[in-house]
């Protein structure tokens, strides 16, 4: 049915994924320029220390996606 679809898909999506890696958000990231086609924050980004730290990972979002990339982000609120 459509629930074991969503599943298949889900989990062929996750099989795409060649490793994750933790960085600090503030250094310059470990990836290429125009190395992906999404980047996704969830709730980081308010959890940096200042507005500096701030437009510097927007920065690097943009440098690390392919042009037509997504950048993807949830945020909530204090």
């Amino acid at each position: 049915g459509q629930r074991t679809s969503a599943r298949f898909h889900l989990a062929d999506r996750a099989r795409q994924v060649a490793s994750l890696q933790v960085a600090d958000m503030t250094r310059p990231w470990p990836y290429g320029n125009a190395a992906f086609d999404l980047v996704l924050s969830c709730f980081a980004l308010e959890q940096l220390p200042d507005w500096n730290a701030f437009e510097f990972a927007l920065r690097e979002a943009s440098r690390v996606l392919r042009p037509g990339g997504r950048f993807v982000l949830a945020s909530g609120s204090q």
